[in-house]
């Protein structure tokens, strides 16, 4: 890769992004509804369950998350 070290090794220390959080965040909230639907749940199911809890996110947006 043609980045620099210094780069790279301020790139690891930078903190996380908003988004980085709200990742995070969601993946967890994701791992609990798949568990709860006995590992079943699609993207539709979650995106609806999702829904119901207040959270708006698209399909694609899960799909990532759950890859």
């Amino acid at each position: 890769m043609t980045v620099s070290r210094s780069c790279y090794y301020e790139w690891l220390d930078s903190p996380k992004t908003e988004r980085e959080k709200e990742n995070e965040a969601l993946i967890e909230i994701l791992k609990v509804l798949f568990e709860k639907g006995r590992g079943t749940y699609g993207t539709r199911c979650l995106k609806n369950k999702l829904a119901e809890q207040g959270v708006v996110v698209s399909r694609r947006r899960i799909g990532r998350l759950m890859r």
